[in-house]
């Protein structure tokens, strides 16, 4: 039994020696190659441990998408010092650059592979990573033209997302955007290399939370916010238009393609879908996460549009107004910034019971309690109240994550006219930085309605007097134009 495990993990080392060195099979036949070579090593270090280490399923796993240059150094490594009092975590250490070094050796051979015989691409640098996998900036071969290549990992969940992200992409490029004037990243190309589905997109510059960074998070001026405010809400009339929700909009996702400009481009549609196929609800950043994700309610194109609210105040800001460190602690921090949600919404959530108590009606008209926590049943029906920390710890069974507080206000309105303003600034420059930020208020308070159903629309919020840089008369004074209609989802 032992010779035949040498010969086996002999035969796979010398497939995995052949592919590397491009003299044995390419494409799917070299993926096996390799991963036979890894799961041989592995068995043969778990065999030599006599099963102290981790589970034969996490093993496999990791054999079955590891493609790294790292592994026979590790591996080896490892098997030297099975003995010594760290061995368990130097398998580990192995395990963790098996994981990673799928992606990392499929981006350095992107750099030998022809991609559909226009030369290839050669890889410069990484532009950023996430839970799909790397991002590359790129030179294609034949034409120097720069691309940014999406590698996603060789997973089916991540490889089938990717085919929405590419469909969507591809009608919204050329059936909505044609023109390439709304603000929308464009997709030049797609294609598989080595089980890893690969997309192409323009090169763009910073992202807006870089920006905010760069700029030590002491937020940017009005004129820049509405620069900015004004090109999301036309790439989200588009989407609104072609029945498409984004799904994750917060700053990362937005990039910068001219400083001179300050043109902006809506990125990352991997967690996009069509409004008629929401399947999944966990979705969003949490920071930016809708009332009605969080409360499990039916969810649809006014999640994008809370995610603009909360982009919004936060380029004004500079610091995120919900960071929120889990689900109760964001829901308080709304209730607290905004007031309580309707109760007409709460009745039909499917999560409110885990964060609300219900107070039955007595007939009285009145609710029950009041206060901030309390959501007002209008016309004598049921009220609900948001648990208090302990009461929500003593249900759930759990300690509770609870973010930083970044402001001294709390209510929206002190937030925004708390902010710092520059002490050097004449009393005309000051009387219209505190009017414009009273028009900027009124925007925030319509994209961030807490009931999806009377949220605005990219439409009704691109007429507000902020968005066209008129005069604001002052709270109340703008009234939204009724919303239009949303057209029907389209076809992948």
């Amino acid at each position: 039994a032992a010779r035949e495990r040498a010969a086996a993990s002999g035969a796979a080392s010398a497939s995995f020696n052949a592919w590397k060195t491009g003299r044995g099979a390419g494409g799917a036949d070299g993926a096996l190659a390799v991963r036979d070579w890894i799961a041989a090593v592995l068995r043969q270090t778990l065999e030599d441990w006599q099963g102290r280490s981790a589970p034969l399923a996490l093993v496999n796993y990791y054999a079955r998408n590891a493609f790294s240059r790292h592994v026979q150094t590790v591996c080896n490594e490892v098997l030297k010092k099975r003995a010594a009092p760290d061995a368990t975590l130097l398998f580990w250490r192995a395990f963790g650059m098996l994981q990673e070094g799928a992606l990392n050796e499929a981006i350095k051979e992107l750099q030998a592979v022809e991609a559909r015989g226009d030369g290839g691409y050669e890889v410069r640098d990484v532009l950023g990573s996430g839970t799909f996998g790397q991002v590359v900036r790129c030179r294609a071969r034949d034409s120097g033209r720069q691309a940014a290549v999406k590698v996603i990992k060789n997973h089916p969940a991540y490889f089938h997302q990717a085919h929405v992200e590419i469909g969507i992409l591809h009608m919204l490029n050329t059936k909505c955007d044609e023109r390439d004037e709304h603000h929308i990243v464009r997709m030049l190309d797609h294609f598989v290399h080595r089980s890893h589905l690969c997309i192409v997109f323009e090169v763009l510059n910073v992202n807006l939370y870089e920006l905010l960074r760069q700029n030590n998070f002491r937020g940017l001026s009005v004129k820049l916010v509405r620069t900015f405010v004004k090109q999301l809400l036309r790439a989200l009339r588009v989407l609104r238009q072609a029945d498409v929700i984004h799904c994750d909009l917060k700053p990362e996702n937005i990039l910068v393609k001219s400083l001179d400009t300050g043109e902006i481009k809506l990125i990352d549609f991997g967690s996009a879908c069509f409004q008629n196929r929401t399947v999944y609800q966990y979705i969003q950043s949490r920071f930016y996460r809708s009332p009605e994700v969080v409360l499990g309610s039916p969810y649809g194109m006014p999640i994008d549009v809370w995610s603009l609210g909360c982009v919004a105040a936060e380029l004004f800001l500079g610091l995120p107004l919900f960071p929120g460190a889990s689900e109760y602690n964001l829901l308080t921090r709304m209730c607290e910034t905004l007031g309580p949600p309707p109760s007409s919404m709460l009745a039909s959530a499917a999560n409110a019971h885990k964060f609300f108590k219900k107070n039955e009606s007595t007939g009285g008209g009145a609710p029950a309690t009041g206060g901030l926590s309390a959501a007002i049943g209008g016309g004598g029906g049921d009220s609900y109240e948001l648990y208090t920390l302990d009461e929500y710890e003593q249900k759930s069974g759990k300690k509770v994550a609870m973010g930083k507080r970044y402001f001294k206000h709390t209510l929206l309105n002190d937030v925004v006219h708390g902010a710092r303003m520059s002490s050097s600034a004449s009393e005309e420059a000051q009387m219209k930085e505190r009017a414009d930020r009273a028009s900027l208020l009124d925007l925030l308070h319509g994209l961030l309605e807490l009931d999806p159903k009377t949220r605005w629309t990219p439409d009704q919020a691109k007429a507000h007097p902020f968005v066209r840089d008129a005069p604001f008369a002052g709270p109340g004074s703008f009234v939204p134009p009724p919303p239009e209609e949303g057209c029907v989802a389209k076809e992948v």
